[in-house]
């Protein structure tokens, strides 16, 4: 039987095609667990890929999105507790531009860009009246560790190209059922309409029917030549919604302004809580033509990337990575307590009874702020509203931590911008061991059993201790959140 401690490589898939894909990809394939933690609805597929153990999951049939992702890669990490890296490998709609030349059948790679951690989740935010949507919110970038690999591989493919086609036909030669639904289609069904083109509502038939071939309604692109890789390979940002972008004129948008690749489903519901490197293999130009001709070449192709770029990564390098799933020091443990903490509280040993905090959150408190670059930090929070930071609250059992942090960051004389740049707030977050919260439009103590007068007080506390940080400087005052905080509990 598997041990599961053995795998170190966490890779989730969305749809079926998607697994089939990575499956394919694995240099040797084990029998799956005989069991499971309690609470796991996951099935896993074991194997190897070099010299790491990767456990594959995919979403359950019929179930898409953010938080089905999410759902996944927690119950994975209940089972295989020694997951290191993440990978999410499938497939996306492309979002093609001047500045980048995308096509069916290429790859793009969550890359950190203008402040954002590679991924970022377009459908959150606020609408204010008279004034354009806002996104808010920021999802952590990959582990440095996967980011090194995409740095080196990414060289390699620029000076030498790559063999991921060859790869791709190496795998359906060994397996000719994969053939029909995996090889890659004819250059001539790669078309790219119009953005003011639409396909039918009611239309069945293929675009090739329906939309055809008029030069007035497509794109001319140039052959690819000989020096050029195809499929190409794209770095950067990648948007994720709980919705399917199927809009030409929204997809340019995105593109245009916040330099967009891809469109996806599933990446924000892991970037904060399975750091994990997102690669998608182009299927459509998210718009009103997809269809699912390219959606298994484009897998294939997601899936040899993730295989080249684990190849690169040495074991060793892994080992030395901290467990997905492991609380950090000062862990909350059973009772809402630290882990050798003693009294009510919550000082630990060796930490004076007058300490504000104990030793854990005085340790990381030193740590996070002496190694937080704070100009980059700032960077972020000048194009971030900071509504969302401010709001990421904790359970109830962490409450009294949240009083002693602030009152040892006031103590400190602590500047209001090392409390509330975004990553900053998530290591402090991890490392007091609160859980940050995404916003919802529903109130928290109806989630986690606070009162009214907890989420007052919270956000006082926050208000206090961030003075006038708000949205191009502006003040930031309780009355701000009735959005998320029915009118009578502020």
């Amino acid at each position: 039987m598997s041990n599961p401690n053995d795998y170190t490589v966490g890779w989730i898939c969305a749809i079926v095609t998607e697994s089939v894909a990575a499956q394919s990809l694995l240099d040797e394939k084990y029998a799956p667990p005989e069991h499971v933690a309690r609470g796991d609805n996951n099935s896993y597929t074991l194997g190897r890929v070099g010299k790491h153990k990767v456990v594959i999951a995919v979403l359950p049939d019929g179930e898409y999105g953010i938080a089905a992702a999410a759902s996944v890669a927690r119950d994975m990490l209940r089972t295989f507790r020694n997951v290191r890296i993440g990978l999410m490998v499938g497939i996306g709609g492309g979002a093609p531009s001047r500045r980048h030349d995308i096509r069916l059948g290429d790859i793009v790679v969550s890359a950190p860009r203008d402040g954002r951690g590679g991924v970022f989740q377009y459908d959150f935010g606020k609408t204010i009246q008279n004034q354009a949507f806002r996104v808010t919110g920021f999802l952590n970038q990959p582990p440095t560790l996967l980011r090194a690999a995409v740095s080196n591989i990414r060289a390699q493919y620029e000076s030498e190209g790559h063999h991921l086609d060859e790869t791709i036909n190496r795998i359906i030669e060994k397996n000719r059922r994969l053939l029909k639904t995996y090889k890659r289609p004819p250059p001539s069904s790669d078309r790219l309409y119009q953005s003011t083109v639409t396909h039918p509502v009611d239309g069945d038939a293929s675009c090739a029917i329906v939309c055809g071939d008029d030069p007035y309604t497509l794109i001319l692109r140039h052959p690819r030549g000989d020096d050029e890789d195809n499929p190409a390979v794209h770095y950067g940002l990648i948007a994720s919604a709980n919705q399917l972008m199927k809009n030409a004129l929204i997809r340019d948008t995105l593109a245009a302004e916040k330099d967009v690749l891809c469109f996806e489903m599933e990446a924000a519901g892991l970037m904060n809580h399975f750091p994990c490197l997102v690669i998608r293999g182009i299927c459509d130009y998210s718009d009103t033509h997809k269809n699912k001709e390219w959606q298994g070449y484009a897998a294939m192709a997601a899936a040899a990337y993730a295989k080249d770029l684990l190849l690169r990564i040495s074991p060793e390098k892994v080992e030395v990575e901290k467990p997905i799933g492991e609380p950090g020091p000062g862990a909350i443990g059973p009772g809402g307590t630290t882990p050798g903490a003693t009294g009510s509280g919550g000082t630990s040993p060796g930490a004076t009874g007058s300490s504000s905090v104990g030793r854990y959150c005085r340790e990381d408190l030193d740590r996070v702020f002496n190694t937080i670059d704070l100009r980059a930090e700032l960077r972020i929070m000048a194009r971030e509203p900071l509504v969302h930071y401010l709001s990421q609250v904790v359970p109830s059992t962490d409450y009294s931590r949240l009083q002693r942090f602030m009152e040892e960051m006031r103590r400190r004389g602590i500047r209001r911008e090392r409390a509330f740049a975004p990553s900053i707030v998530n290591d402090i977050a991890q490392s007091l061991s609160m859980r940050t919260l995404a916003l919802e439009r529903t109130p928290y103590w109806n989630r986690y059993n606070w009162g009214p007068a907890a989420v007052r007080d919270c956000l006082e506390i926050l208000r206090y201790a961030g003075g006038d940080v708000g949205e191009a400087g502006s003040p930031v005052y309780v009355s701000d959140y009735r959005f998320y905080f029915p009118e009578e509990s502020i």
